[in-house]
């Protein structure tokens, strides 16, 4: 057996729960700070979130329930369980989901724009009527 890769885990596995006990306590005062106290019976919440999410994103979506005027527990698990659900654990996943969602929009924006200048261009009549005997002839109607 190799004694130094084991003290190496144990290292590793020890920083790692300093971090998520870090990570606890700033998750724990940030609610307290800005939503409330902590009941023993959500506790267990806490702790699976403080393991799954960085701080910096926890903090966001508080913000995000402040400016919304809507800073509830439910409200807060909500946007969190959304990002989770959502694969979103950083600062990081959330700007690229960010990022994706505006680049859907802008599409979706550039292809109606294409469909409203295409609609509000005169269409000459006999040009329809060829296509109308095009159709016929195609069978498509």
């Amino acid at each position: 057996m190799n004694n130094g890769n084991a003290n190496v885990d144990i290292e590793k596995e020890k920083d790692l729960e300093n971090n998520e006990s870090k990570n606890l306590i700033e998750i724990i005062k940030l609610y307290e700070e800005n939503v409330g106290m902590i009941y023993p019976a959500k506790r267990d919440w806490f702790i699976e979130v403080s393991k799954i999410i960085e701080v910096d994103l926890f903090k966001i979506a508080i913000e995000i329930c402040i400016d919304k005027n809507n800073v509830k527990p439910s409200y807060l698990r909500g946007i969190i369980q959304k990002w989770i659900n959502d694969s979103i654990f950083t600062i990081n996943d959330l700007n690229k989901k960010e990022m994706e969602y505006k680049n859907r929009q802008s599409k979706g924006k550039k292809f109606k724009s294409f469909e409203m200048k295409v609609e509000d261009k005169d269409i000459d009549s006999k040009m329809l009527v060829e296509i109308e005997e095009m159709e016929r002839e195609l069978s498509y109607k």
